[in-house]
């Protein structure tokens, strides 16, 4: 299934490139609604109901794919974060599965819309098979959230001419998408030239992308800011589904809420948001990984070793004692330590998570972390608990040291994670062609390859 996936992703990006006129003119040849839906322009092909694009240039949104899933909270609270509504396209079995987690997406003000009951590869099923992965999804999605979707995504772009048709007379219209991420693979070494070059050509005088993300892990978060970011530094502006493909009026247009409150386009209408409550933890403003916690209706913060301060907001490592190419660590004692930077002289794909902000400095970049996140690429934030008696909170010989009602893991030499779990690979010889081995902290370290050369060990030219 893998295989097949990444022949059609190489398929759409060779379609991405293919000269205008030849685009259009297979389009207008074929007029199926298909043959061009991966090429900038074919506007002959909306005609038939297949939407690739929002409506209006300058436009941007984002689409989420294979929900409900486990990781769609935080997905749902970094577009909350940034001020978008996105569109959630569910798998009818995950809607069935996680009917709490679909009714969340709705409440939240996002669109929703069909992407089947197990997500096949529609082009090889009977029509039967077809309408019966609409019916079944359609059920589910109803009876998860109480909408009845009109709007279809075929998995993997999947869609011949009897699918189109079958889709058509359900009745839904089929929406698809202008660019790919490829977050779902995981592998910053196929989504980062593919989101540098979508990125480098977008112009908000002619385009307005509908994009396709997954977010299935911490990585996917990562790409998942940096395009919203850089979509937003090229000049455009995110709107919900409504204002990009839907043809349903926005049930916020012309709409006040009382009292000051936010109105959220749902799929049930108008729906006002009262201003948040202020929460003492809620934004946490420990800094450096400390723990906050609740004390009447203020905060305290319990610091990691190696910090103090009301908000952990000094260090041993302040001012850093190490010298270039290098950051400080405070170790489990609380003591300095001097650690290698991975040698990378820029700032994409993003690599601070958790809103982390990047600074490239000189050929390194350094990472300032949200409040209650630390470490190099602000990937550790406090663990919920106590240190086992027996040592297995922290891996590989790491040290835990605890910190008011949560833990923290200081890892030895050669290891990186919140348990210590992963090989840090920095300066790891592995890496050919003066490749450097990067590692994510929460994530399989790769190797980040200079120009000229591709591959897991930048081993192949190209």
């Amino acid at each position: 299934m893998r295989i097949a996936v990444l022949v059609l992703v190489s398929a759409c990006m060779l379609a991405l490139v293919s000269a205008q006129a030849q685009c259009d003119a297979s389009c207008t040849s074929a007029n199926d609604g298909v043959s061009c839906l991966y090429c900038p322009s074919c506007g002959s092909c909306q005609s038939v109901g297949v939407i690739d694009r929002c409506r209006t240039a300058g436009t941007a949104h984002l689409s989420i794919d294979d929900g409900p899933r486990g990781t769609d909270p935080t997905l749902l609270a970094l577009l909350r974060q940034n001020n978008i509504a996105a569109s959630f396209w569910l798998i009818g079995g995950n809607a069935y599965a996680y009917p709490a987690t679909a009714a969340s997406i709705v409440q939240a003000g996002h669109f929703i819309g069909d992407h089947t009951w197990t997500h096949p590869n529609c082009n090889a099923l009977s029509n039967a098979d077809m309408q019966t992965e609409l019916s079944l999804s359609f059920n589910a999605i109803k009876n998860a959230t109480g909408v009845s979707t009109t709007y279809f995504r075929p998995p993997f772009g999947d869609m011949n001419n009897n699918v189109l048709n079958t889709v058509k007379a359900f009745p839904m219209t089929a929406v698809v998408w202008t660019f790919d991420s490829l977050d779902w693979t995981g592998d910053p070494t196929q989504a980062d030239p593919a989101i540098q070059q979508f990125i480098a050509g977008l112009n908000p005088a002619t385009d307005a992308p509908l994009i396709l993300t997954h977010g299935y892990d911490v990585i996917g978060f990562t790409y998942f800011q940096y395009i919203i970011n850089q979509v937003k530094a090229k000049g455009f502006t995110f709107v919900s589904a409504w204002d990009c493909f839907s043809t349903l009026t926005n049930p916020c247009s012309g709409y006040t809420c009382p009292n000051g409150g936010t109105c959220m386009p749902t799929m049930g209408g108008p729906s006002c948001t009262p201003p948040p409550a202020p929460q003492p933890c809620d934004p946490s403003p420990c800094q450096n990984g400390g723990m906050c916690t609740v004390s009447g209706s203020s905060s305290v913060c319990s610091c990691k070793p190696g910090y103090s301060g009301a908000l952990c907001e000094s260090s041993v490592c302040t001012p850093s004692p190490c010298g270039a190419g290098k950051y400080c660590l405070p170790n489990a004692s609380g003591a300095a330590q001097c650690k290698a930077l991975p040698p990378v002289g820029d700032c994409f794909p993003f690599p601070c998570m958790n809103g982390g902000t990047c600074h490239a400095e000189g050929g390194w970049f350094t990472c300032t972390c949200a409040p209650g996140y630390s470490d190099p690429m602000c990937g550790s934030g406090p663990i919920l608990g106590t240190c086992a008696a027996d040592g297995s909170s922290c891996l590989n010989g790491g040290a835990c040291a605890q910190f008011g009602s949560g833990y923290s893991c200081t890892c030895q030499d050669g290891f990186v994670g919140r348990h210590c779990e992963h090989p840090d690979c920095t300066g790891d010889s592995t890496c050919q062609n003066g490749g450097s081995c990067v590692d994510w902290s929460s994530g399989d370290p790769y190797c980040f390859c200079p120009p000229g050369f591709v591959g897991d060990l930048c081993e192949r030219t190209g």
